[in-house]
Order: structure tokens, then C-alpha cells, then sequence
């Protein structure tokens, strides 16, 4: 802690990571120094917000905590990587972009072909950035619970896990937004395992996550919280699945249905072109019996999208029916509180549950049975499809579900 005798204090949160280099010194290109704030434990702590206004802007200070998660301490002796200083990361990429024009250069003399591959001096071409870390996070029973990729630099890093575990699929937005990081519900307090790799390095650890001692619940309540949310996450990861298969099978149909009438159109061109008449009756054949089954295909993945995610609308409406918004609504009320789940929610999650339970069959037996047989008919007149993909299953569930309960 520094003050400076004026209206200004300076607070470092660890410096046992600089302690350890000082000491100790550094020895090769990648090193260990130390997990998170208190040797290996990191405290889970809840943010709570201040009494009183909600945004009350400079009228209330807020001093700056440290990062919240387990942080992890390495350090990286590698010239290739970016500096953390601006000015010498400066003069490393003009070294570089010094020594590419050298070696450009000297090709030339031999070849014209490489003249394309020249920068202009002083324009950054992307071959310096940052290099990649990557870590995973297991428990002690080596189940993977986080995987995750942070940008590094030469010398101190500090990697920062936020205690979530990886983000279930979900139909639509893949990557992050630049507003939000997808990431899954936070593991329960415990010892984890944790193993970074940098190129050919390989570094392990073991951080504990701790409760923190003002919340009112104990950790075998958010052991049951993580395993309920877990089980909602697994229910959406189905029937995001679910949801992709119908639309990438509905996507091949509507293509399959294109080439055929395009091709019955061009016929029917050529055949008024030559006797300068339309037919009034049109002939029935293989062509437009695929296209009917194809319409009739159509509509059944249609139909079961609904079941699955529901249809555009607006206003508020209720969807305890739809399996995707059922999903989701258990997975807020399980979010929404630090307790065990009680019965009323877990209710919630069952009936999500039983709604999937009951949709994937019927998908199941669509995929397995029209759409193998339009495959058929489609391969007969030298069309494909989407290969054959193996049935969707329920996610492993310790309950017992009763579909009598819910209907």
C-alpha cells in the first residue's frame, strides 16, 4: 500500500508473485509462481450493491476491488510474445518488420514472385499478436468443467478464472457479444484442478474455491444449486441439438425442392416452346411426387421447431408447452438465488423436462422414418441429403419423471 501524503492511495492486491521472482528468480521460459489472492484459495465472494441510490455517479466513492476469481500467476520468458511495456513493443514489431524486409529482400534477388508479399514500413501485419494460453479447469474426479483460451505477454501474467464452467449451447448467438462473455453457472465451492499449456509447456495446480462467510447458505446448498443448473444445461444443450437437426434437415428439403422446380420449370419451358401450347392437365411424376413429400416434410419439421423453440410473435405469452422457453424459465428461477433449489423450482426443471422428453421421440422418429424415406426418393433421381445422424437421447437424470404428472 502506498500513500502519497495527499488525496491519492495506491493498493496492490498480491505481491507475493513479484516477491517469488525477486527471490527466487526465473527459471525457463515458463513458471508457475503462485494460484490466486492467498496462496491456492480464492474466495467466492457476492457483490452487493450499496444502500440507497442506485446510480448515484460522484456523489458516493467506490474504490476499485481486486478482480473477482481464482487468479493464477506465470511467468513467460519468450521474445515472440507481445511486451507489456508500449515503447519496447513498439521497437519489437520495427525489429521485426526490419528483419521480414530483409528477408524479403534477399528473396527477391532470386525471385519476382514474392514482390505481393511486402508491408509498407510502420503498418502493423498482424503476425506479432498476442500469443495463446490456454486452461482447464476439472475437479478432483477429472470431469472438465472450464476451458478457455486468454491472450499472454512477456513476463508477469496473471490468468483469471471467474469460477464459471463452460456455457451451454444454445440455438443462435455462438460467440460472445461485446457486451457479455457466454460462460455457464459458477462451480460450488471445493478443490479444483488446473492445467495451463503455452506451446510444448505444460504447468498443473490445484486452486480452492471458498464459500463466502456471509452468505447464509453452506456448500452442499450450492452443491445442489451447480448440479440443478447443470441438469437444466444439459436440457438445453438436447434440444439445442434438436433445434440445429431441424433446421439444417429443413434447409436440405428446401434446397432438394429448388433444383426441382427449377428443372420441372425448365421442362415446361422447352415443352411450350416447341408446341407453342400449355398442357392443361399437368402429368403426375417421380419429380413433383418428391416435391408434394418434400412440402409434407416441411411442415412436420416446422411444426416440431414450434414444439421446440416456440414461434416469432410479440407481447407476452405463455410457452409452458414449448421445451426451449420451458428450459430456460427453470434455469432463472434455479439462477435467480444462492439456496438449495426447493421443490417449487425444481418443478419448473421437471416439467422442461418431460416436454423434451416427449418432443424428441417424435423428431426421432421423423428423422429416422420421412426423412430417410425422402432421402430415398431424393438419391433416386441423383440428389443427396444431409448423411443419416444417430437419434437424439435424453440427458442422463438422477429423477424420476412421470409424463402422467404433466399432462
Amino acid at each position: 500500500m502506498l500513500g502519497t501524503h495527499g488525496r491519492g492511495v495506491f493498493v496492490i492486491d498480491d505481491l507475493e508473485p513479484l516477491r517469488q521472482v525477486l527471490v527466487h528468480g526465473k527459471h525457463g521460459e515458463a513458471e508457475l509462481l503462485t494460484a490466486s489472492d492467498s496462496g491456492s484459495a480464492a474466495i467466492q465472494y457476492v457483490v452487493a450493491q450499496t444502500s440507497g441510490s442506485r446510480f448515484p455517479g460522484d456523489a458516493e466513492f467506490r474504490g476499485e476491488n481486486p478482480p473477482r476469481g481464482a487468479a493464477i500467476y506465470l511467468w513467460l520468458d519468450d521474445e515472440e510474445l507481445p511486451h507489456p511495456d508500449e515503447e519496447r513493443e513498439r521497437q519489437r514489431k520495427a525489429a521485426q518488420r526490419g528483419e521480414k524486409q530483409a528477408t524479403e529482400a534477399t528473396s527477391e534477388k532470386d525471385s519476382d514472385a514474392e514482390k505481393e508479399n511486402g508491408d509498407e514500413e510502420g503498418e502493423d501485419d498482424g503476425e506479432t499478436g498476442p500469443g495463446k494460453l490456454s486452461f482447464t479447469i476439472s475437479d478432483l474426479d477429472g470431469e472438465t468443467l472450464r476451458e478457455m483460451e486468454v491472450s499472454v505477454h512477456q513476463g508477469l501474467n496473471r490468468v483469471l478464472w471467474n469460477f464459471s464452467s463452460d456455457p451451454f449451447e444454445r440455438p443462435g448467438q455462438e460467440e460472445d457479444s461485446p457486451f457479455s462473455t457466454r460462460s455457464g453457472p459458477e462451480v460450488p465451492p471445493g478443490v479444483y484442478d488446473v492445467e495451463l499449456k503455452y506451446g510444448d509447456h505444460q504447468l498443473s495446480t490445484r486452486v480452492e474455491v471458498q464459500i463466502d462467510p456471509r452468505l447464509d447458505v453452506s456448500a452442499e446448498d450450492l452443491t445442489q444449486r451447480f448440479e440443478a443448473l447443470q441438469r437444466a444445461g444439459a436440457l438445453q444443450e438436447t434440444a439445442t441439438e434438436a433445434i440445429r437437426r431441424i433446421e439444417r434437415t429443413r434447409a436440405d428439403v428446401e434446397m432438394v425442392l429448388t433444383k426441382l422446380k427449377r428443372h420441372r420449370q425448365a421442362i415446361e419451358d422447352d415443352e411450350a416452346e416447341a408446341d407453342g401450347t400449355e398442357d392443361e392437365e399437368e402429368q403426375e411424376t417421380p419429380e413433383s411426387k418428391l416435391e408434394k413429400a418434400g412440402e409434407e416434410l416441411k411442415k412436420q419439421l416446422d411444426e416440431l421447431s414450434e414444439r421446440l423453440q416456440g414461434e416469432d410473435g410479440k407481447g407476452i405469452r405463455r410457452d409452458d408447452d414449448t421445451v426451449f422457453p420451458s428450459v430456460r424459465q427453470a434455469y432463472f428461477i434455479l439462477a435467480g438465488t444462492w439456496e438449495a433449489p426447493p421443490p417449487v423450482q425444481l418443478n419448473y426443471l421437471d416439467r422442461a423436462e418431460a416436454t423434451l422428453a416427449e418432443v424428441l421421440p417424435q423428431l426421432n422418429q421423423v428423422l429416422s422414418d420421412d426423412v430417410s424415406a425422402f432421402r430415398e426418393e431424393t438419391e433416386a433421381l441423383g440428389l443427396r441429403l444431409l448423411p443419416t445422424a444417430e437419434p437424439l437421447a435424453m440427458p442422463d437424470s438422477d429423477s424420476d419423471i412421470s409424463e402422467e404428472s404433466y399432462r
